[in-house]
């Protein structure tokens, strides 16, 4: 294996991700989850494909729409928005979610942390990425940014309230 690949630690790959993600050029509004899911799984794509490509590493983008394996859980099916595997690996599991308004950003975050913690029983680590179009202040106490911090250490969980 190429000696970089041991300099590029799944903790770094996925800030170095998460980063990209809340810097992406997205449009300041989606009509739908799917044209957001689009503009992410670009984004996904180049970022992987900058990290992977020099290093000659085979990975592969699965979406759920496209042959993703669902996960069985409580007599039900869940199943990533999108994951990259390296090397025929899991390697991290994506939850994409959009809030347009009407109050929707309790359910719509509450969903996404709880589709989260299902994949981080089979993943490695998991981003969950909500935009907010919604108007108001996202993040408005100090236990928000110690959740998200737990979610991280505990869990392997990156949340993401993108505004």
């Amino acid at each position: 294996m190429a000696e970089e690949l041991r300099y590029l630690g799944a903790a770094d790959f996925v800030d170095q991700l998460s980063n990209e993600l809340l810097a992406a050029s997205l449009k300041t509004e989606y009509r739908s989850e799917a044209r957001l899911k689009a503009d992410v799984i670009r984004a996904v794509r180049k970022f992987a494909q900058g990290k992977f490509g020099p290093l000659g590493l085979p990975y592969e983008i699965q979406e759920r729409a496209k042959g993703l394996q669902p996960i069985s859980i409580f007599g039900t099916d869940f199943c990533p928005d999108l994951a990259i595997e390296v090397t025929e690996f899991p390697a991290v599991a994506f939850v994409l979610k959009l809030v347009k308004g009407g109050g929707e950003l309790e359910s719509k975050v509450g969903s996404a942390i709880g589709q989260a913690l299902i994949y981080s029983r089979y993943y490695p680590a998991v981003i969950a990425f909500v935009l907010n179009m919604e108007s108001g202040e996202t993040y408005k106490h100090w236990t928000d940014w110690e959740l998200k911090a737990d979610l991280w250490r505990k869990h392997k969980i990156r949340l993401i309230i993108r505004e």
